[in-house]
C-alpha cells in the first residue's frame, strides 16, 4: 500500500488526529490552531508504517527485558540467592 506523503497527522494527548492533505507549514498552523500546545508531533501517513515498526521494536525490547528479569529472579529464588538491594 502506498500512503500519501502530504497527508498529515498530529499526535496529541488524545492520540492521532488527522490534519489533512497539505504542506508541512499548513499542517503546523492547522494543528496549532486546532490542538494548541497539545500537539507532540506531526507525521505523514507515509511515515506511519515506519513509526509502527519502531514502536513494535521498543515493545519487544521491553518484553524481552521483563522476561530476562523474571528469569533472573526465578533463578535467584531457586538458588536461595538474595537481592543485594534488599539489605
Amino acid at each position: 500500500m502506498r500512503l500519501p506523503r502530504n497527508d498529515w497527522y498530529a499526535y496529541t494527548n488524545a492520540g492521532f488526529r488527522r490534519i489533512g492533505q497539505c504542506t508541512l507549514e499548513i499542517a503546523r498552523s492547522l494543528a496549532h490552531r486546532e490542538y494548541g500546545d497539545d500537539v507532540h508531533m506531526l507525521i505523514t501517513a507515509q511515515q506511519l508504517p515506519k513509526l509502527l515498526s519502531r514502536v513494535k521494536g521498543i515493545i519487544k525490547y521491553h518484553e524481552d527485558l521483563e522476561e530476562e528479569h523474571y528469569e533472573c529472579m526465578r533463578h535467584d529464588a531457586e538458588t536461595g540467592r538474595e537481592d543485594p538491594d534488599d539489605e
